[in-house]
């Protein structure tokens, strides 16, 4: 199984209702998109994965750059690319900060 994530846009605006939307679920290829809101631009999305029974859970975690930017609250677009799901996961959960942001069955 890999997982990759394609940050696609950051922004800056208002904050956000932070969501992942399942665009194509299967397990050749399962595709994610999502957008969160972050402390400012310099930061980058990060993903790790646990397996636990019958449930792939990817935890989004935020990573600061190190870069010099500009000060606002920021929003990233991106999105998470899943292929070779082992047929024992039958569920994907995605968190960020703690909180459940999508949980889809797995055809």
């Amino acid at each position: 199984m890999k997982i990759n994530v394609i940050e696609e846009k950051t922004f800056c605006g208002n904050v956000v209702e932070e969501k992942i939307d399942a665009v194509s679920i299967n397990r050749r290829e399962t595709i994610l998109q999502g957008i969160i809101n972050l402390p400012n631009p310099c930061y980058k999305v990060l993903v790790s994965y646990e397996v636990i029974n019958d449930c792939l859970d990817i935890k989004i975690k935020l990573e600061y750059s190190g870069e010099i930017c500009v000060q606002c609250i920021a929003v990233k677009k991106f999105e998470i690319r899943i292929t070779g799901i082992p047929e024992k996961i039958k569920v994907i959960n995605v968190l960020c900060k703690g909180k459940v942001l999508l949980r889809k069955n797995i055809p």
